[in-house]
């Protein structure tokens, strides 16, 4: 009775294998991300465009432009659809209200509002026109999040697709945004449970860019160390201490978003 009971579970284990080996062929594998930093420093990623005269989450032209000034090859915005179908960087339009003198409004904003307006009354809106303007530079990487709507993403930020990275906050949304065109995908995975549900499409290289919150790093330092060396890119946000930077970049993960370490910050 025993040894029947062994091999029917034997059996029904070799059945999942099996289930799980051929989910995981069928779906779809990413591009490599590969860039590397003078002095094996980790990834910035400007956070919103970063810390401008002392505002952070502006996502202005002058953050964006200080951040270029500060040798960041990767800009963070976070990238909203208005009423008119047309795309802008601000974090959500209460937030866009509220910096820009208009805690009030509930009226949908166009572009034309959009342009209108200025954040903490000195600074300029970000909107498509202005980001492909930005990044003709092909140095440089726009990293966003937020929009689903992949097909106006692609049609609306003419840049090179390998130079665009987009946050995703669902498996679902990540194989779709393959399936559109985007190249770089990142999945968000909030905690140790979701880093653990998700470990194998992650050691199977069918998810190979993940972001996750900074905090999380300490209680999931060895399995980010593993993945990281396997070759998984890590991005984690948001930090703005140096010495944090520096014990876990391209160690436990391979980048930070931040508001205003700079490069040279991390060489003093």
């Amino acid at each position: 009775m025993i040894k029947k009971t062994i091999q029917i579970l034997i059996l029904l284990v070799t059945i999942q294998i099996l289930i799980l080996i051929m989910y995981l062929s069928s779906r779809p594998t990413p591009k490599n991300f590969q860039f590397g930093c003078e002095n094996n420093l980790p990834i910035l990623i400007a956070h919103a465009g970063g810390i401008i005269d002392g505002k952070t989450y502006t996502n202005s032209i002058e953050a964006v432009d200080l951040a270029i000034k500060n040798n960041y090859r990767f800009i963070e915005l976070d990238l909203l659809i208005i009423e008119d179908k047309k795309i802008v960087a601000a974090h959500d339009i209460s937030y866009f209200n509220s910096i820009t003198g208009f805690e009030n409004n509930k009226i949908p904003l166009t572009s034309e509002d959009i342009k209108s307006r200025k954040i903490y009354d000195s600074l300029h809106p970000i909107l498509s026109a202005d980001i492909n303007k930005i990044f003709q530079n092909t140095n440089l990487y726009l990293v966003t999040d937020k929009i689903e709507d992949h097909d106006l993403l692609i049609n609306k930020i003419d840049i090179g697709k390998e130079n665009l990275l987009v946050e995703v906050f669902s498996y679902k949304s990540y194989v779709q945004s393959l399936q559109k065109g985007i190249r770089y995908p990142m999945l968000c995975i909030w905690g140790r449970k979701q880093l653990m549900f998700y470990l194998p499409l992650l050691l199977t290289n069918k998810i190979k860019m993940i972001t996750i919150p900074a905090d999380i790093i300490n209680s999931c330092q060895q399995s980010l160390e593993y993945l990281y060396k396997k070759g998984v890119n890590i991005f984690a946000f948001t930090s703005n201490d140096k010495e944090f930077i520096l014990k876990h970049g391209r160690k436990t993960v391979s980048g930070f978003y931040t508001d205003s370490i700079i490069y040279q910050n991390l060489l003093q």
